[in-house]
């Protein structure tokens, strides 16, 4: 919509327009709806890069206000912001977890590489949404290709025995035809896992295999984990 765009442009030009159009709105859902429009634009204008006030917005019982802020952290992209993310991390929701990992990889933001790595690394992440996380961790490390990136990836293949096939994607893109053998050698770890969706996820690791053996471009493989597939 033209408000959301609005948001995810910065764009504030806007802003007096919408609040004093509130008010002549009869129609609740949008009365409300521009409430928390203005709400998020003018923390837009307000805050600029003030890192320990969009840190606040973290913990608003709106969500809409803290994926503002998730974006607004990683677009600051110092070590200052990436703490903050890394610090609103642990209490997010699940959701307000992904936000954060797509935002740093979508900003390629190096500053966040720590909390990638821990997400990556720790027995903390093993339980509940922890290969979802890991998943999306693992692309951002993709997209950052850190100095290390592939020894990191590695170590977290490593330390699952393989079992997270969003982790072993990245992998084989960061690492290309060189890991391909180390791929295709986790297939029968990971199918001893009895989960249910693990046979579709199987079914990309072993494309990406052939792909990476013939030396083929493996591009495709580089968008964010997709929702349709549980890797």
């Amino acid at each position: 919509s033209y408000g959301e765009a609005l948001v995810a442009f910065r764009d504030v030009r806007a802003l007096d327009d919408i609040e004093a159009r509130i008010d002549r709105q009869r129609d609740p859902d949008l009365h409300t709806y521009l409430h928390d429009l203005v709400a998020r634009l003018s923390a837009i204008r307000d805050l600029g890069a003030d890192v320990d006030a969009w840190s606040e917005k973290l913990r608003s019982p709106e969500a809409s206000m803290r994926l503002v802020a998730v974006r607004a952290l990683a677009a600051i992209a110092n070590d200052a912001s990436a703490a903050a993310l890394a610090a609103g991390f642990d209490d997010a929701s699940r959701e307000d977890r992904i936000e954060i990992l797509r935002s740093i990889g979508e900003r390629a933001d190096p500053h966040a590489a720590p909390l990638l790595e821990r997400v990556l690394l720790s027995d903390a992440f093993d339980v509940g949404d922890g290969p979802v996380l890991r998943s999306w961790a693992a692309w951002a490390v993709q997209e950052l290709d850190p100095p290390g990136a592939l020894d990191l990836l590695e170590r977290a293949v490593v330390r699952r025995d393989g079992v997270d096939g969003g982790v072993l994607i990245r992998y084989g893109v960061v690492g290309g035809g060189e890991v391909a053998d180390r791929i295709d050698g986790y297939r029968d770890a990971r199918l001893r896992v009895p989960y249910w969706f693990r046979g579709e996820a199987q079914d990309v690791l072993d494309q990406l295999v052939r792909d990476l053996r013939a030396g083929r471009d493996v591009e495709r493989y580089r968008p964010p984990p997709r929702d349709d597939i549980k890797y």
